[in-house]
């Protein structure tokens, strides 16, 4: 039997004050934080286990939309790992902190690592 190439354990947190909804009730856009650091599960010695952290953000709406990174979560900088307007979906070197605004295009899907 084939295995899943991806398995998502640990915390996961819907972020919703940047949520846009259309007439029917939609969400066009949203965010979500996938907290590798909160993982519930224990190691087989029983050590605690610890993976990276991402925030993912998605946009559906027709224009572009700047996100905010959640005031918890400013207190490091985040890199962007996946961003679906930039060519094979990288784009290096690009870091928000504090409360410099994640811009995602129309239609798009971007993701950043906490560093």
């Amino acid at each position: 039997m084939d295995q899943p190439s991806v398995i998502l354990v640990g915390t996961i947190q819907m972020v919703s004050n940047d949520r846009r909804t259309v007439e029917y009730g939609v969400c066009e856009s949203d965010r979500c934080f996938f907290n590798g650091e909160e993982i519930p599960e224990v190691g087989y010695k029983g050590e605690p286990v610890m993976d990276e952290s991402f925030m993912l953000f998605f946009n559906a709406h027709y224009e572009m939309i700047e996100f905010d990174l959640p005031a918890g979560l400013r207190d490091r900088k985040w890199r962007v790992v996946i961003d679906t307007k930039e060519p094979y979906f990288i784009n290096d070197w690009v870091f928000y902190t504090e409360d410099k605004p994640v811009p995602v295009t129309e239609r798009s899907v971007v993701v950043l690592q906490r560093c």
